[in-house]
C-alpha cells in the first residue's frame, strides 16, 4: 500500500517541502509548449507494486525514479521521492522475525519483466545489499525495526522506480500469515 498516496495529509507536506525547495541552482529549459510528463519523457503513472506478507500487503511508498514506461527512451534525470530521512518516519509493518516477504510489480508492455535488488538501510544511514531469491526476501532473526530500499528495474537502469518499506519483526505480537 502506497502509504502517501493513501493519507492525503502526508502527501501535502511532502508537495511543500518540494515546493518550498532552493531550486535557484538548477537550470530549467523553458519550453513554449508547456509539455507533459510524458511528453517530456516521464510517466505520471507507475506500475502497481504490491509488498506482501502472506496475504497482507505492506506500507511502503516510493522513492526515486528513473522511468518513463517507454521502450528505448532514455531520460537524463531523476523524479525525485523520498530519501532515507523522510523513509524512517514511515509507519512500520509488524510482522515475525524470518518471515517471508515477497515483492509483485505489474509488467510493462515493451519493457523488460521486472527484476529486484533489495537494500537494509544501517545504523550509519548506509545502504546494504540484501540477500533476495529473485522478488522475495527473508527477514532476519534477531526482533528489531528494519528500513529496506527496494529497487525495480524494468529494463537497461533506465527504467528503475525505488521504493522505501520499513518492517518491526516481533516474535509475540505479529502474525505469521503464511501458515494460513
Amino acid at each position: 500500500m502506497d502509504y502517501i498516496a493513501e493519507n492525503p495529509e502526508i502527501k501535502n507536506i511532502v508537495t511543500k517541502l518540494y515546493d518550498n525547495a532552493d531550486t535557484s541552482t538548477i537550470e530549467v529549459a523553458q519550453t513554449p509548449d508547456h509539455l507533459t510528463a510524458e511528453q517530456a519523457g516521464y510517466s505520471s503513472r507507475f506500475p502497481k507494486l504490491e509488498i506482501i506478507n502472506g496475504t497482507t500487503k505492506l506500507i511502503w511508498t516510493r522513492g526515486d525514479a528513473n522511468y518513463t514506461s517507454q521502450p528505448g527512451m532514455l531520460i537524463g534525470n531523476t523524479n525525485f521521492g523520498l530519501g532515507i530521512d523522510e523513509a524512517m518516519k514511515l509507519p512500520v509493518s509488524v510482522v515475525k522475525p524470518e518471515s517471508r516477504i515477497e515483492f509483485k510489480a505489474d509488467e510493462v508492455a515493451g519493457l523488460d519483466k521486472p527484476t529486484y535488488k533489495v537494500r537494509l538501510v544501517d545504523s550509519n544511514k548506509q545502504l546494504n545489499l540484501y540477500p533476495i531469491n529473485q522478488n522475495s526476501i527473508v527477514l532476519p532473526k534477531a526482533e528489531g525495526k528494519y528500513l529496506f530500499q527496494l529497487q525495480v528495474n524494468w529494463g537497461n537502469e533506465n527504467h528503475v522506480i525505488y521504493y522505501w518499506f520499513q518492517i518491526e519483526t516481533q516474535s509475540a505480537t505479529a502474525v505469521d500469515y503464511q501458515r494460513y
